[in-house]
């Protein structure tokens, strides 16, 4: 059996600025250099991080946040291997009485960090936040120089998992993720500088339940204060709790709970904690929304705070034309305003953690998810694959576990989970989930069949992604509902928990029709989806399915193969966010049997 032990660390705060914390966005245009293709690292060989990049012959500039794939031509948008970020900064003198942090919120997929031609730290994985102290390294009062690698290769010992192969033609490579998705690489989200108190409130792990008992753990880096305040407040500022202890359980009586889209409102209220000297003065302070709700589950049925929760949404990307998977505000809120638009409650962060910034949307929205970690599509199991898989589980429950919205983990998506191998590999990883975060259900999301499948016995949850009437019996509309019912009672005879299908559908062309429907036309794909309804309604009323997730929200780029016209275009909306005739039909579904008020309409 696999296993390694990590540290627990508690959750990585969120980047907040107020009257102790300070923080300098280093968003913009950076120096940017590529090396050759799959090359030795001659980079780090040269000791680049000791240079000025901009001086070299193919240097050029880079917006961050952005994927650098899409903002040249094909070389860049190929390349594999080592790319390399620069720029300055002036740090006043009066930060130096503090300690300074430089925090990445995704570098994808390896990246080394070096601040005056020291290295102050690496970090292994996308989409997921890492921060180092570079206090030491800091020169206060001059120009500073920030120097960022990254290498996007991706391999059997990576997650996800790749292959990178010789094309048999020159010294041309060609890179394949086993994922169903283009692997967009660079500083994908902001990159900042933190100036924090020499002391200072380093993690915070809270639970609410909807009974109104909470608790919080903190803990703190330094040792420079006496004394501690802890409160919380409702939405309209009215304290409900107080305390004078960093670790604690209290309760808030008769609380304003939680609750997704369409069974209530989504309350928030504000946990803050405040470090002071002996003399009052403030230390550190930090705000924290959160609410008060449970989940539960029987051997059917998904329960939110004692009430039957049903899930209706989408299987996700984020990403977009030009910006690939690079955080925008502009396109997360026009997604959940979509998102709001089709009346769904749900989406499953496929295949990756989402920014923290669309968790907190989530949050303040009634927009239940479910967080996925990065390992999509394990095809080769092996000791130091699973030690990195432990790493991000504990990264990705540690920075969302404080969410409300986050109702439930998923370990992996598509994992070749009929292999002999799958069972001693995710057992201790379940298990090391559950002792991070024992209040939501785990699941791992398949593609395998209940008779063949060894990690589905391990889960709180099923989770399946079928393709009836496309991957399977492409055309014969007539069989879809038939076979998902079939198929749906098999595994929930075998297996007595909730069952969710996250992921069904079709490719539709934007633009393409046909009468009498056809494969990749829009008429097809709408009624692909309605032969699924037919059935996910029968297995609802005999409580035989929890939840639906359509796939996909919106189209999204692919590597070039001949079964992908320009990227995947099973989404309801285009790239562009536009509707297809599915969208009005998951719209009509998913608000056809809630309360809706007028203000939604």
């Amino acid at each position: 059996i696999f296993l390694f032990l990590l540290p627990l660390t508690g959750a990585i705060l969120p980047v907040q600025e107020n009257e102790a914390r300070e923080v300098r966005q280093l968003n913009g245009l950076w120096t940017f250099v590529r090396e050759p293709s799959n090359s030795i690292g001659y980079g780090l060989k040269h000791e680049w991080y000791r240079q000025d990049i901009s001086r070299f012959h193919n240097s050029s500039a880079m917006p961050v946040p952005s994927a650098f794939n899409d903002l040249q031509d094909v070389n860049l948008r190929d390349h594999v291997g080592w790319v390399w970020y620069q720029r300055s900064e002036f740090i006043p003198f009066r930060m130096s009485k503090g300690r300074t942090y430089i925090r990445l919120d995704s570098a994808n997929y390896h990246a080394k960090v070096f601040v005056n031609t020291i290295k102050v730290g690496s970090h292994t994985g996308g989409h997921l936040p890492f921060e180092f102290d570079i206090t030491q390294h800091i020169v206060f009062g001059q120009k500073n120089t920030i120097t960022v690698a990254i290498n996007n290769t991706l391999s059997l010992l990576t997650l996800p998992q790749g292959d990178v192969r010789p094309t048999g033609f020159g010294d041309h490579i060609y890179m394949k993720g086993f994922m169903d998705f283009f692997p967009y690489s660079g500083l994908l989200r902001p990159v900042r500088l933190l100036f924090l108190p020499k002391t200072h409130i380093s993690s915070q792990v809270i639970t609410a339940e909807s009974n109104g008992i909470l608790t919080y753990n903190h803990g703190t880096i330094g040792s420079g204060y006496a004394k501690v305040e802890v409160s919380v407040t409702d939405s309209e500022g009215e304290i409900e709790y107080s305390s004078n202890s960093l670790n604690g359980t209290g309760k808030v009586v008769k609380p304003e709970l939680w609750w997704p889209r369409n069974m209530g409102k989504p309350y928030l209220y504000t946990l803050t904690i405040r470090l002071l000297a002996e003399s009052d003065a403030l230390v550190d302070v930090i705000r924290t929304k959160f609410g008060f709700r449970s989940i539960r589950w029987d051997k059917s049925e998904l329960f939110w705070n004692g009430k039957p929760f049903y899930c209706q949404g989408f299987g996700m990307h984020e990403e977009y034309d030009i910006r690939g998977r690079a955080f925008d505000n502009v396109l997360m809120t026009r997604d959940l305003n979509l998102f709001e638009w089709t009346g769904a409650n749900c989406y499953r962060t496929s295949h990756y953690p989402y920014s923290e910034e669309r968790m907190a949307e989530s949050d303040r929205r009634g927009i239940a998810v479910i967080v996925e970690t990065s390992a999509c599509a394990i095809s080769y199991y092996s000791e130091s694959i699973q030690n990195l898989h432990m790493d991000f589980i504990r990264s990705t429950i540690d920075r969302d576990r404080n969410h409300p919205s986050v109702f439930m983990w998923s370990l992996a998506n598509e994992p070749s989970s009929t292999l002999k191998e799958a069972k001693p590999y995710f057992a201790p990883l379940v298990k090391f989930a559950k002792s991070l975060d024992s209040t939501r259900p785990i699941t791992v999301v398949t593609a395998s069949g209940p008779l063949q499948n060894v990690v589905t016995e391990l889960l709180d949850v099923i989770c399946i992604n079928r393709y009836y009437g496309w991957y399977a019996n492409t055309g014969m509309l007539f069989r879809v509902e038939s076979d998902i019912y079939k198929e749906i009672s098999m595994w929930h005879n075998k297996f007595d928990r909730p069952f969710m299908i996250t992921e069904y559908g079709a490719e539709a062309i934007p633009g393409m029709h046909k009468d009498p429907p056809f494969a990749f036309t829009e008429e097809y794909q709408v009624e692909v989806l309605k032969e699924h309804h037919k059935a996910f309604d029968r297995l609802r009323a005999e409580k035989k399915l929890a939840g639906e997730m359509v796939w996909v929200f919106a189209d999204f780029m692919t590597i070039q193969e001949t079964t992908r016209v320009v990227g995947n275009h099973k989404g309801v909306f285009t790239r562009q966010r536009e509707p297809k005739m599915s969208a009005h039909l998951i719209r009509k579904r998913y608000r056809s049997n809630k309360t809706v008020s007028r203000d939604e309409l």
